[in-house]
């Protein structure tokens, strides 16, 4: 796995307000015909899931699943089916579990807020990355019949080869890839959520060539404006994560 992606210099490269990002969009969508986003708080951080991060091991994924399985039962009133492997994957991204699975959004506004929206990162550059589904899982071979189609997990074979139980079949370790999948937890509603998927080799989606990625620079100056922004546009934390503590916390962010 590579860091340290290269920090773009171009002024263009730049989104200072929420108006800098509509022009940025302008040229990302003439390029694609489907966009999505993520949003770093640190510009520095690699376009990897949590699973590739240290100290998480690829390989411990299955020990993962198993232990999540023991005790998770006792909480669901209606558990994946036996044998079932993407909704478990899904279920423990879902409640913070290090997977292979990368979360992006198909709204451009919600990756902004995750790249400004954290204190602890407030005196750091960030970025907003946009990706091009379609072009990153041609580099992976995945070319369906229609040219615009994602792949579904569960339902489209050709995303099988990144279930768990196959990362140990055959020599071949494909490229990351894109899907969609059902939208059952409100989380992954709210943000009109997506994912990327890598298998045992955990590449850097911004490091593939050709890149299917642009990647634009968030001033640490310009967050406290933006986050202002994105305040009056309606974007908040209740927005993008519509649970009761944040109702609680959005009542009186409304009037102090």
């Amino acid at each position: 796995m590579t860091s340290g992606t290269p920090v773009p210099q171009n002024p263009e490269d730049e989104v200072r307000s929420v108006g800098d990002l509509v022009t940025a969009l302008r040229d990302v969508h003439q390029a694609s015909a489907v966009v999505w986003y993520r949003g770093h708080a640190d510009h520095s951080w690699d376009l990897v899931p949590s699973l590739a991060r240290p100290p998480h091991q690829v390989q411990a994924e299955g020990t993962l699943v198993k232990r999540f399985k023991q005790n998770a039962y006792r909480f669901l009133e209606h558990p994946p089916e036996r044998g079932a492997e993407w909704p478990w994957l899904f279920l423990m991204q879902h409640y913070g579990v290090p997977t292979r699975l990368l979360d992006w959004t198909e709204n451009p506004l919600y990756g902004l807020w995750f790249a400004v929206a954290a204190e602890a990162h407030a005196e750091i550059d960030g970025c907003l990355w946009s990706l091009d589904p379609i072009a990153l899982n041609e580099l992976a071979h995945i070319r369906p019949e229609f040219a615009q189609e994602i792949p579904y997990f569960g339902d489209d074979i050709v995303l099988d080869n990144y279930l768990p139980s196959r990362l140990t079949v055959g020599s071949a370790s494909p490229s990351p890839a894109a899907g969609i999948a059902g939208r059952e937890f409100e989380r992954i509603y709210a943000q009109a959520g997506a994912f990327t998927i890598t298998h045992r080799e955990q590449e850097d989606i911004a490091l593939l060539t050709p890149t299917p990625t642009r990647r634009l620079l968030i001033p640490a100056e310009a967050k406290p404006a933006l986050s202002e922004e994105l305040r009056l546009l309606g974007i908040n934390e209740l927005t993008v994560f519509p649970q009761l503590d944040n109702v609680a916390k959005q009542a009186q962010r409304d009037l102090w």
